[in-house]
């Protein structure tokens, strides 16, 4: 009899787990899917969540910021992916025994029109979004563009990274 009671015991434990188990994917997946939904219907992507948040954006900016994310996405997408493209041509040219080294340079001048019509794109969606934000939020949105390209910000000047060069008499 004795056996009988533990295998119940064990039976209704098992039973138990894979009820909370089920609920836990179950809760998982709701969430999931309504955080992602949330998400998009936001402009879904993790720049504009930066923004937004860094920035203290308002309902009428963050909505402006959200359609200049949208514009600037189409026109970087495609060229990024030409350049995605182009890089793997000109790795596939050096992979060859013999790269024929007139490709080579068509590839180099291919990718650096790529890189600049990019960089174009990125200047002027900065631009777009310095037309939306104030002065304080400006000053942010530079910082942040200053950390995304690992420059100094204006005003902090090469001294600091001088002096500190050397180090207890021994050079970094």
């Amino acid at each position: 009899m004795n056996f009988f009671s533990k295998t119940r015991v064990i039976f209704w434990l098992l039973l138990v787990l894979v009820f909370i188990n089920i609920s836990a994917l179950v809760t998982f997946f709701l969430f999931y899917k309504g955080e992602k939904k949330q998400a998009t219907e936001k402009g879904g992507d993790y720049t504009f969540r930066i923004f937004q948040k860094e920035l203290s954006l308002t309902q009428e900016q963050s909505d402006k910021v959200c359609s200049i994310n949208a514009r600037h996405r189409s026109v970087a997408e495609p060229v990024s992916s030409a350049l995605k493209a182009k890089r793997a041509e000109l790795l596939e040219e050096l992979a060859k025994e013999h790269p024929d080294t007139l490709l080579l340079n068509t590839y180099a001048e291919e990718i650096g029109a790529l890189q600049k019509e990019l960089q174009k794109a990125t200047i002027y969606h900065y631009l777009d979004l310095k037309t939306v934000c104030d002065s304080q939020q400006c000053r942010k949105l530079s910082s942040f563009y200053f950390q995304l390209y690992g420059g100094k910000e204006p005003g902090m000047g090469q001294g600091k990274r001088i002096q500190n060069r050397f180090r207890h008499g021994q050079r970094n």
